[in-house]
């Protein structure tokens, strides 16, 4: 975690910075329709979370927290003071739950992207997954880079580019251009059409749905309802994407490619 102003130094052996600040230009942003006295009661609130979770009272900070994220507080401030807040307090699922919702918020973040590999270095499950191509393996990275805001403004700019390639090439007085330009639209046109596609995807209603295992640990069953054959056991902390849901049970697919149904409370759905 991150104090309220300034970054705390990584610990061997721990989670990264203990504390993160609260950007208050982004709570104002994220508060827009709410009262200043609503604001300024998601700071207070922010601001005890943080002095709990350093005086090493966990269990107090952990509610805090959780009241930002009800009250649609989206920062990943927030998700990754709790994710520390979670793994101090021995909850791994819940702390890779929330590392997990920061990083879609910052996937360029460093500090975020240690704690989820450390987080997950402590799940006792690990599942090989099926090999991904080294074309799909940069695009994902490519994908991953930006929140969805940024990655919508890079879309803007590559579109804006494509049209001025474009534009020049009419008004140019140079042959060489001429030839070049639609080349370079092209191109641009292309890295347009690819981070356009990266930001739908960042949507939270587009994409697979994911989610987290938060109890000790739960069967994965042939099929939604109990005394079905037991697929596999599958232990705290562990992430499947999410097929299809009832009221009760999830359909979850493993990393490996296997498919069956785990109970819905014992998921934590990012």
């Amino acid at each position: 975690m991150r104090n309220f102003f300034l970054p705390g130094p990584v610990r061997k052996g721990t989670p990264g910075p203990l504390l993160r600040a609260f950007l208050p230009l982004l709570l104002l942003s994220l508060g827009a329709g709410r009262t200043a006295a609503g604001i300024e009661e998601n700071r207070r609130a922010f601001a005890e979370a943080n002095q709990a979770y350093q005086q090493g009272n966990f269990e107090a900070a952990i509610p805090l927290y959780e009241k930002l994220v009800r009250q649609d507080v989206r920062q990943a401030a927030v998700y990754y003071n709790l994710g520390n807040a979670y793994f101090k307090s021995g909850k791994l699922g819940l702390a890779i739950a929330n590392f997990e919702r920061a990083r879609r918020l910052e996937p360029s973040d460093r500090d975020i992207a240690e704690n989820l590999a450390f987080a997950r270095a402590g799940c006792a499950d690990k599942v090989e997954e099926k090999e991904t191509p080294f074309w799909l393996s940069g695009l994902l990275r490519f994908h991953h880079l930006l929140p969805y805001g940024k990655q919508l403004w890079l879309t803007v700019l590559f579109w804006a580019l494509a049209n001025l390639a474009w534009g020049l090439r009419q008004a140019a007085a140079l042959e060489r251009w001429k030839n070049l330009a639609p080349w370079v639209a092209a191109l641009l046109l292309a890295l347009t059409l690819v981070s356009g596609l990266s930001a739908f995807l960042k949507l939270p209603s587009s994409g697979p749905t994911e989610a987290i295992l938060r109890v000790e640990k739960s069967d994965l069953l042939s099929g939604p309802a109990e005394g079905n054959a037991v697929l596999a056991t599958l232990h705290e902390g562990f992430k499947v994407e999410i097929r299809q849901q009832t009221a009760d049970w999830c359909q979850a697919v493993l990393p490996n490619g296997w498919n069956g149904w785990i109970r819905r409370s014992h998921l934590e759905i990012l």
